[in-house]
């Protein structure tokens, strides 16, 4: 009975690799010219790109063409949105990648109303932008000039506490109810 499922374990082990083999092939395939994964007319684009790069990555595929092809695709995108240029600088910085100077850029839209990131610079801060430019802060190795060199981060890591809802959860805005999506991001 044991051999019988030991040899069970390894055929659906062998089989899911190959969904696994079957989906990354359909994904390169789906691959643009230019490295994106996406409707290049629209934020999709960036947003599929970091699934599949991030899916990659879980599969230690970074050395793979297609993977090093969406890095270089993201690396040559500019978002004037807050959260997409983090989203952007995050997956980069996790590859190892500098991007301090561009993140800079990024510092500079903190807002003056308790330290957060709005989802660009004409709107409030909210938990999921702050928490995804503090994360691109972190991963980077980011730091302010002059004599406060934690500064930005310290500012953003504040408005995330105040933002917190009583229940310990976050929301999309300051004023929402606590959700998954928001809650899982800051953590």
């Amino acid at each position: 009975v044991v051999k019988n499922s030991q040899s069970i374990k390894s055929s659906r082990a062998k089989s899911r690799s190959a969904e696994i083999d079957f989906w990354l092939s359909f994904l390169r395939g789906a691959q643009s010219p230019d490295g994106n994964f996406g409707n290049p007319a629209n934020i999709s684009s960036l947003i599929d790109t970091l699934a599949v790069a991030e899916l990659f990555d879980s599969f230690g595929l970074k050395t793979d063409t297609n993977y090093q092809n969406a890095l270089k695709w993201l690396d040559k995108q500019y978002y004037e949105n807050t959260l997409s240029e983090a989203q952007k600088l995050l997956a980069l910085a996790e590859n190892g990648q500098d991007v301090l100077y561009s993140l800079e850029s990024v510092v500079m839209r903190q807002n003056a109303d308790g330290g957060g990131f709005g989802y660009s610079t004409k709107h409030e801060s909210d938990p999921i932008t702050t928490a995804t430019v503090l994360q691109a802060i972190d991963k980077s190795g980011y730091v302010d000039y002059g004599d406060k060199p934690d500064y930005a981060k310290i500012q953003a890591l504040l408005f995330l506490v105040k933002a917190q809802n009583l229940d310990g959860g976050w929301g999309e805005t300051n004023a929402s109810t606590s959700d998954i999506r928001s809650t899982t991001q800051v953590l």
